[in-house]
Formats: C-alpha cells, structure tokens, sequence
C-alpha cells in the first residue's frame, strides 16, 4: 500500500485501499454504542447487578486507552496491513463471544472488541497517510464522519433489532460488517508485508 514518486499505485489496489479504509471506519464503534440500548435485557438475561451493568458499559472507553498503545507494537511486528485485518477479527471474535449465554464471556468479548477498536483507531490515520498521502484531511473527515454514522446506526437500531429478534440479535449483527472489513484486508496485509512501514502516528 505503499506510494513512491517513480512507481505508480494500481488503480485497483487504490479502489481495494479505499473500500478497505471504509469499511475499517465503520467498524470502530458499533460494537461499542450497540450495547448500551439493550443493557436492560442484559441484567435481565445474566442478573447483573447495577456495578457490574456499569463495569459493562465502561469497558470499552477503558479499552480505547489501554490497547491503543498495542498498535504501533502491532504494526511494526506484523506490518499495518496486518495488524488492522488482526483488529478487525478481534473486533469479530468479541462480538461474537458477547452472545455467549454466560456473564464471563459478555465481558470478555467486550474487552477483545474493544482491543480491537482501540488499535484499529490508532492504525487508521497510518493507512490513510500512507496509501493516499495527497489526501491525508479529506479523508480523515470521511472517516470521522463515517464513525460517527455507523456509531449513530448502532445504537439506532439495536432497540428494533431486539425486538425483531432478541438481544443477541442485536450484538451479533455487528460481526457481519467486521467480518467482511477483515475478510477485505487479507489481501492487502499480504501486500503490506512485503512494504516498509512507516511510523504509526496518534489516534484520530
């Protein structure tokens, strides 16, 4: 994913980068504001008490701080391609363990999806500037804006999901997008590999 002054990218690999760009931002947080809106059926389903509903929905803001360090490790060890398609699965796994008809593993998937955010919000910035470098603030706007979207979306239609067909409807749709955004990156982590990295910068 690398650009250099002599070597032109591949239309292809440009288009692939930037639905890969795309559908990691959509996936940094609704995992994370898709919870709170069935948190009632939650203590309902696994008797939480109101200490252990609120650890719940702390978790993940926790996350963001704790893993986020992780990334450039990550990156600099298995290359930013790679590490993002790994975020992304972590992200997969914690949603789907959240399902789980136990309290240990609601948590615990928590913690995973919230690992993965936390990376995938510090590796982002490092793709854009290094797959499309001319266009570094257009499209961190977008990604922002598409944060924000998918984040409003999640919450937005945990309610009706739920009703449709119960909470672990509701959270594990989430896996579906995040699965597909990982599925996306394999490709371009076997490209990345074989490419120098660049420094990681801070999270957006």
């Amino acid at each position: 994913m690398n650009t250099s002054a002599t070597t032109p990218v591949p239309r292809a690999l440009t288009a692939w980068s930037l639905a890969g760009l795309v559908l990691l931002t959509i996936n940094l947080r609704a995992a994370i504001t898709g919870i709170s809106p069935v948190l009632g059926d939650l203590r309902d389903a696994f008797g939480l008490s109101g200490v252990e509903a609120g650890v719940l929905t702390t978790l993940p803001v926790l996350c963001l701080g704790v893993f986020a360090s992780l990334a450039p490790v990550a990156a600099r060890r298995l290359g930013t391609e790679t590490a993002i398609a790994g975020s992304l699965l972590l992200i997969t796994a914690g949603i789907l363990l959240r399902v789980v008809a136990a309290p240990l593993p609601l948590f615990v998937g928590t913690v995973l999806a919230g690992a993965g955010i936390a990376m995938g919000n510090v590796l982002m910035p490092a793709v854009i500037k290094r797959a499309f470098p001319r266009r570094v603030g257009s499209l961190t706007g977008l990604a922002m804006m598409l944060m924000a979207a998918s984040g409003a979306m999640a919450a937005g239609l945990a309610v009706p999901l739920s009703d449709a067909g119960g909470w672990r409807l509701a959270l594990a749709v989430w896996a579906v997008p995040s699965l597909v955004a990982a599925l996306a990156w394999g490709p371009l982590a076997l490209r990345g590999r074989r490419s120098p990295e660049p420094a990681v910068p801070a999270a957006v």
